[in-house]
């Protein structure tokens, strides 16, 4: 089976009326400020894995000081940054931000965002890392967390894993490799 990366199949969901307004209101700087987004999201991440691996402190960056706060207060023990994960059997693979257990032992896949909010497609994201996860180790992930450090703070959204979002991947999935089937 094609193993498809889950960004390429995240590219094909609809972000909402709401996006296509404010890139239609941006025109040709929507690009740009697009970019500029993902090179602060990329920054963040890698403050983030820094931070975890003992080479950074946390008073060196302000959204890193809220992330080591939250993640303090939550009591998390963290299990590694930006692991490799395939599911074989459905077709995908991708990379998770974040690997952790909580008080109770239990495992946690982690995304963090940077952005302005937290969408739908985040969660269908994070789901494709736990039921890879899953599939992969043969272990059970009861939850996922998706932190969004921003400006003003941090917004955190927990989630159990959705057969239903699960599915809407796999049905992005298709469109995405039938899309590439229409361009040869």
């Amino acid at each position: 089976m094609t193993s498809v990366a889950i960004t390429k199949i995240m590219s094909i969901i609809d972000k909402g009326e709401w996006f296509h307004k404010w890139l239609m209101k941006q025109g040709q700087k929507s690009k740009d400020i697009c970019k500029e987004a993902q090179q602060r999201g990329t920054s963040l991440h890698k403050l983030i894995e820094d931070w975890h691996k003992g080479i950074r402190q946390e008073d060196e960056d302000q959204k890193l000081k809220m992330y080591v706060q939250w993640y303090r207060m939550k009591g998390l023990v963290h299990l590694g940054s930006e692991i490799n994960i395939e599911h074989t059997e459905d077709g995908y693979h991708g990379r998770l931000d974040n690997l952790y257990k909580d008080q109770e032992g239990n495992l946690i896949i982690g995304d963090i965002k940077s952005g302005k909010g937290i969408y739908e497609e985040a969660r269908i994201q994070v789901d494709a890392y736990m039921y890879a996860y899953m599939h992969m180790h043969n272990k059970p992930i009861k939850k996922g967390v998706i932190v969004r450090v921003g400006d003003n703070g941090i917004i955190e959204d927990w989630f159990k894993p959705s057969e239903q979002r699960h599915k809407i991947l796999l049905c992005a999935r298709e469109l995405y490799l039938h899309f590439l089937e229409a361009r040869k």
